[in-house]
C-alpha cells in the first residue's frame, strides 16, 4: 500500500494520505460523543487500556474524538458491506486532533486500535504523518481457537495476554476447546487438578468482553469423550473397551449431556456454545442399530443438543465434517460423513440454525464451504497451522493453507472464520504462532491482496516492534527435521532414529541449535514490546540439540559399547543427560507460564531415569561384558529394568 502506514494491521480498506505532518504527541485528551454514560466509561476504559500515549491534559495534548453517530450523517457509511456497518470505523488524523467516526462502539473500538497503531508508529518515526481511514471487515465473525485440553493446565494470565493481543489484531471471537479441562459441577469425577474454574471462566469472559471479544466454548458430545466416559461415565460407551465415542441412544446420555451443556451456559453465558462432533464414530452399537441408521442418528442428536443449546439462550456451532462425503468432495481432506447418500440424507435432518464451523486439516475447503451454504447453513471456516503434523513452525506452508482458504471461504459466502490451534504439545507452545494468528487476523478483515514477501516484515514491526528475526529462525526451523512426534520424548532413550537423523543429526543439529539460539537471544534484545510472547521460541531449538545430542549419544555408546569403553560411554551419557536437564527447564519454564508441557515433562524425567539406569549398568560393568552386550541387548535390558 502507498500509504505512511504501511505496517497498519490488518490492512485497511482505504487509506488516503493527506499531505501534512506534525511532531508526535507527548499526551492525549479524549472526547467522547453520541453515547450514553455507561458506554463513554467503558469507552474512555478502553482507550487508556489501548492508546500508547497517556490521556491527560498536559500543555501540548493531543485531541482525540470518538463520536458515535446514525448512518445517516455518515455519506462513507453507504459503501460498506451492511452486515457489518456497526464495526465500520473512519478516522481522521490531523494536526488538530484525531476523529474516530462510527455507528456503533465496536467500530469506535477498532478505530482505536488502529490509532494505537498509527501512535506507535509516529512515536518511533518521530513524525505524526496525517492520514484519513475508511474501513470495515470482510467477515462478521473473526476470530481463533485455543486447545486448553491437551495435557495444558489453566494458566489466566496467560489467556488473558492473549485476548489483548488478538483485540490488537481486531479479532472478536475467542474459542476454548476445553473437553475435561473445565470444573463442570455436574461430572466432578473426570475433572483433573488444576482446570478453568466457573469463577475463572467468568473472569475471562469480563475480561474479553472489555476488548470486544466474545468467548466460545467448546465441548464435545459425541467423539473425543475419552476424558470424560471413565469411572461412573464409563456406561455411555459406545464400546466397551473404548472411550472416545459416547453412545447416542443410552438412555443416561442425554441427561449426561444436558447437565455438561448446563454447567458450561453458567459458567461463560455465551452466545454461542460449540459441540463438536468432529471426527466421530457413533450409532454403530447394537443398542444404536436397534433405534436407526448410524447417519440418521448422527442428525437426530445434534437437533436434540441444538434444543438444549436453545433452551439455554445460546446458538449452536458444529464441526461439519461428519456431514460431508469423500467421494462428493474427494479433495476435502476433512470429509468424514460416509456415503454420499448418507452424509446428504443426514444434512438434510439437520436444523438450519445450527452454524457450522468448516474444519480442515491443512487443505482449502474444497467447496465445502459453499455447498454449506447452498444447503441454508450460516458457515465459518476453520484453517490451522497443523504444527502437531510438523516437526516445528510449519512456516511456508502454513501461510499458503492460511491464505487460500480464508479466500476461498469469502469467496464461497462465509460469515465468519476462525484459525485453529490444536495440541501444544511435545515441544510446541501457542506463543510460537503469533504470525499465524496475525496471518489469520488480516485475512480475515482485509480485502486487500496478500503480499507474501512482504508479511513477516510488516508483522514482526507492528506486533514485535522490531525487524523480522522471526522469519529465518521458522524458516530454518521448518527445514530441519526431526520427528518430534516419534523420536523427541515418547521413544526410549535408546530407540534408534531414522537413518537421516542418524547418520545427519549428530553432524550438525547442536550447532544449528546454537545458531538459532543467538537468533533467539537478539530477537528477545531487540523486541520493543509484547517480548513475552518470545519466552517459549527457544523450545524448538532446544528440540533440535536434543535430536542432534540423541544421535551423538547413540553413535557413541555405540562405539564404546563395542570397544568396551566405559569411561567414553560414561562421557556419552553424561553430555546427553547434561542436554535433557536444559530442555526439562524449558518445559519447567513453559509449564510454568503457559500450563503447556504436563506430560511432556513427565516423558522427560523417564529418560532421565533410563539415564540413570544406563550409568548404573556401564559403572557395574567389565571392558568383555559391554563388548558382549552391544545396544540391542542393552535396549532389552533396560525394558526389563523399567
Amino acid at each position: 500500500m502507498n500509504t505512511p502506514y504501511p505496517n497498519l494491521l490488518p490492512l485497511p480498506r482505504e487509506v488516503k494520505t493527506l499531505d501534512s505532518f506534525s511532531v508526535p504527541p507527548a499526551s492525549l485528551e479524549l472526547a467522547v460523543q453520541g453515547t450514553d454514560q455507561a458506554s463513554e466509561k467503558l469507552l474512555r476504559q478502553f482507550a487508556g487500556a489501548v492508546l500508547p500515549v497517556p490521556i491527560g491534559h498536559a500543555t501540548r495534548s493531543y485531541q482525540v474524538t470518538l463520536a458515535l453517530k446514525p448512518a445517516s450523517e455518515l455519506a462513507w457509511i453507504r459503501w460498506h458491506p451492511p452486515q457489518v456497518l456497526d464495526q465500520a470505523y473512519s478516522l481522521r488524523a490531523a494536526k488538530s486532533g484525531s476523529l474516530i467516526e462510527a455507528i456503533g462502539t465496536a467500530g469506535l473500538r477498532y478505530g482505536l486500535q488502529t490509532l494505537a497503531q498509527i501512535l506507535q508508529d509516529s512515536s518511533e518515526s518521530g513524525i505524526l504523518r496525517h492520514v484519513k481511514i475508511f474501513d470495515s471487515p470482510r467477515l462478521i465473525w473473526r476470530g481463533i481457537h485455543l486447545d486448553l485440553a491437551r495435557e495444558m493446565e489453566y494458566r489466566e494470565r496467560h489467556v488473558f495476554r492473549i485476548v489483548e493481543h488478538l483485540a490488537a489484531l481486531k479479532f472478536n471471537t475467542l474459542h476454548l476447546y476445553l473437553e475435561n479441562k473445565f470444573a463442570y459441577r455436574s461430572c466432578p469425577k473426570v475433572v483433573p487438578p488444576r482446570v478453568m474454574s466457573t469463577a475463572q471462566a467468568a473472569r475471562l469472559v469480563r475480561h474479553a468482553a472489555f476488548y470486544g471479544i466474545t468467548i466460545v466454548p467448546q465441548v464435545p458430545t459425541l467423539g473425543h469423550m475419552e476424558h470424560f466416559l471413565h469411572g461412573p461415565h464409563s456406561e455411555l460407551r459406545e464400546r466397551k473397551n473404548n472411550a472416545f465415542n459416547l453412545c447416542p441412544t443410552h438412555p443416561k446420555a442425554r441427561p449426561f449431556l444436558a447437565a455438561i451443556l448446563a454447567d458450561i451456559f453458567d459458567a461463560f453465558h455465551p452466545q454461542f456454545i460449540h459441540v463438536g462432533y468432529d471426527e466421530s464414530h457413533s450409532g454403530l452399537c447394537r443398542r444404536c442399530r436397534r433405534a436407526g441408521q448410524p447417519h440418521d442418528i448422527l442428525a437426530d442428536h445434534l437437533n436434540w443438543l441444538n434444543s438444549v443449546v436453545r433452551e439455554l439462550g445460546a446458538t449452536t456451532m458444529i464441526y461439519g465434517d461428519k456431514f460431508i462425503s469423500p467421494e462428493d468432495f474427494p479433495l476435502a481432506d476433512a470429509a468424514n460423513g460416509g456415503t454420499p447418500e448418507e452424509a446428504r440424507s443426514s444434512l438434510n435432518r439437520v436444523n438450519r440454525d445450527i452454524i457450522i464451523t468448516d474444519w480442515h486439516y491443512t487443505a482449502p475447503s474444497a467447496g465445502t464451504v459453499r455447498y454449506f451454504v447452498e444447503n441454508g447453513f450460516r458457515v465459518h471456516a476453520v484453517t490451522a497451522s497443523n504444527m502437531y503434523w510438523h516437526d516445528s513452525i510449519p512456516w511456508r506452508r502454513a501461510q499458503q493453507w492460511i491464505v487460500e482458504s480464508i479466500e476461498q471461504a469469502v469467496a464461497d459466502g462465509a460469515e465468519g472464520a476462525f484459525h485453529s490451534n490444536w495440541e501444544y504439545y511435545r515441544g510446541q507452545f501457542f506463543d510460537n504462532f503469533w504470525p499465524f494468528q496475525g496471518l489469520a487476523a488480516e485475512r480475515q478483515w482485509s480485502s486487500v491482496l496478500h503480499d507474501y514477501p512482504t508479511w513477516s516484515k510488516r508483522f514482526s514491526a507492528r506486533f514485535w516492534g522490531c525487524a523480522d528475526l522471526f522469519s529465518d529462525i521458522a524458516s530454518l526451523l521448518e527445514t530441519t527435521p526431526t520427528e518430534r512426534r516419534r523420536h523427541f520424548l515418547d521413544a526410549d532413550i535408546l530407540e534408534p532414529l531414522s537413518v537421516y537423523h542418524q547418520a545427519q543429526a549428530r553432524f550438525d543439529y547442536p550447532e544449528i541449535a546454537d545458531h538459532l539460539d543467538r537468533q533467539i537471544a537478539l530477537f528477545r534484545r531487540t523486541a520493543r514490546r509484547r517480548s513475552d510472547t518470545l519466552r517459549m521460541l527457544d523450545m524448538p531449538a532446544a528440540v533440535i540439540r536434543y535430536t542432534g545430542m540423541r544421535a551423538r549419544f547413540l553413535h557413541n555408546l555405540e562405539c564404546a559399547m563395542a570397544n568396551g569403553d566405559a569411561p567414553r560411554a560414561l562421557s556419552a551419557i553424561d553430555a546427553v543427560q547434561k542436554t535433557a536437564r536444559y530442555v526439562g527447564a524449558i518445559l519447567a519454564r513453559g509449564h510454568r507460564l503457559c500450563g503447556g508441557a504436563v506430560v511432556d515433562r513427565h516423558r522427560l524425567r523417564r529418560h532421565l531415569r533410563q539415564l540413570d539406569l544406563l550409568t548404573r549398568f556401564i559403572r557395574q560393568s567389565s571392558a568383555t561384558r559391554l563388548r558382549r552386550f552391544g545396544l540391542e541387548r542393552l535396549r532389552d535390558l533396560l525394558g526389563q529394568e523399567e
